[in-house]
């Protein structure tokens, strides 16, 4: 009863109360039945408007009080009754670390801005000021996890080349799109044309180069030694990509040589001669997709168990052709499925191992100068259909190298199971 009658008398300034009048600073609703406190006691409108009035003038006083800024609230239900059991328990500490201030007999050690020492000893946040972000430890991941990406895609180890954040600028820097540091590239038939090619490439940009051959071991140690005159590292692997332990011995090979493999390009394949599909031995058939389609399958395969053990993340660049949508026919329609095969199988990889960091792409190759045209018997036939292609010229074994080097590099990091023609428009 007493409290209720000095909250009318504060209420009203001094000034005596109108029989029946709201003391609240809220006017009177037009409809005191639809209000929400309309059938509650006057006392306990006037506290509940006043508790906040009173929140802020308490703050507002320690606040000056211990130099610090003021306007903060404490916290959510603060009252008046309530100040003296919970308000001067926190001031007691507050005082001990306020600025000025000397820190109490039971507080040992300096205590931060913000903190303080109750009688116990133990810290306790100052009732006025927010609290900064706490210092959480960050999570780091080990070298080599695909949440560590770092900034160069496959250009150190343990570095995930399935691409970067958004933050990431393609094009910057005196290396941008090239790799620092070696890792494991494996170039399977690699010891001519643009197998060649690119493994001279790509050990320009860092990359430590496993020069793969079937039966050449002369044209691929003169690979390996234009590498080595060039200051890059690269060694020759002989085997059958079409069989399964020659693609598991040239793994072990590039491991034991130069670490984690951080890239594969799928280029070993043959060609028989020019020929209608009716003339084609199930034999040739057979061999030609063992070859080109399953070899790159055993390769690719081997790539992506290793990669994904290691959680280093790769790159994996498969050799296609034009022929695969031009079909070749009266040529080579064993050679067109097989391409085919290839990019079939290099979308759905893609898919299957985008998460792993691993990047699957292939280039599809149009008229380009090189032995292969030999192999089938036509020596001239790039020379032959050069006219055929709207730049009216046929390609190089270096012009489909950079755009390969290119897929391996950081500067396609958002790019996978993709496609890339290299035809000169045909």
């Amino acid at each position: 009863m007493r409290l209720y009658h000095r909250q009318r008398r504060r209420a009203s300034h001094g000034r005596r109360a109108r029989p029946g009048a709201c003391l609240s600073r809220r006017p009177a609703p037009a409809n005191p039945d639809r209000h929400p406190r309309a059938r509650e006691p006057v006392a306990w409108r006037r506290q509940h408007h006043r508790r906040d009035r009173e929140r802020r003038d308490a703050c507002r006083r320690l606040a000056g009080r211990h130099g610090r800024g003021g306007g903060q609230l404490p916290a959510r239900g603060l009252h008046r009754r309530h100040r003296r059991q919970r308000l001067q328990p926190r001031l007691r500490p507050l005082r001990a670390a306020g600025r000025g201030g000397k820190p109490g007999p039971a507080a040992s050690g300096p205590a931060r801005p913000g903190r303080s020492r109750n009688h116990d000893g133990r810290l306790c946040r100052g009732l006025l000021q927010l609290s900064a972000p706490r210092r959480t430890r960050r999570r780091r991941f080990r070298a080599g996890h695909p949440r560590n990406p770092g900034r160069g895609g496959p250009a150190r180890p343990g570095r995930r080349a399935g691409g970067h954040a958004d933050g990431y600028r393609a094009g910057h820097g005196p290396r941008a799109g090239r790799r620092v540091n070696g890792r494991g590239l494996i170039v399977t038939g690699g010891s001519r044309g643009i197998g060649a090619a690119t493994a001279r490439r790509a050990a320009r940009d860092g990359w430590q180069v496993v020069v793969n051959y079937h039966g050449n071991a002369a044209a691929a140690e003169a690979v390996v030694q234009a590498i080595a005159d060039s200051g890059g590292d690269a060694i020759a692997v002989q085997g059958d990509v079409a069989r399964e332990a020659d693609v598991l011995a040239l793994f072990d090979r590039a491991e034991a040589a130069f670490g984690p493999v951080g890239g594969l390009v799928n280029n070993a394949g043959i060609l028989d001669r020019a020929a209608p599909l009716s003339e084609i031995s199930s034999a040739r058939w057979q061999r030609v997709l063992q070859v080109n389609a399953t070899g790159s399958f055993l390769a690719a395969r081997e790539a992506v168990r290793r990669m994904t053990a290691a959680a280093t993340g790769g790159v994996i660049v498969n050799l296609s052709s034009m022929a695969a949508p031009l079909g070749a026919a009266n040529e080579f329609v064993d050679y067109a499925a097989s391409k085919g095969a290839v990019e079939s199988m290099t979308i759905g990889l893609a898919r299957e191992v985008g998460r792993a960091g691993i990047r699957v792409n292939a280039v599809r190759p149009g008229l380009i100068d090189t032995d292969i045209h030999g192999d089938a018997g036509i020596p001239d036939r790039a020379r032959a259909l050069a006219a055929s292609v709207p730049l009216g010229r046929a390609g190089s074994a270096a012009e489909v190298a950079e755009a390969i080097v290119w897929l391996l590099s950081d500067a396609a990091s958002y790019v996978t199971g993709a496609i890339l023609p290299v035809s000169g428009g045909r």
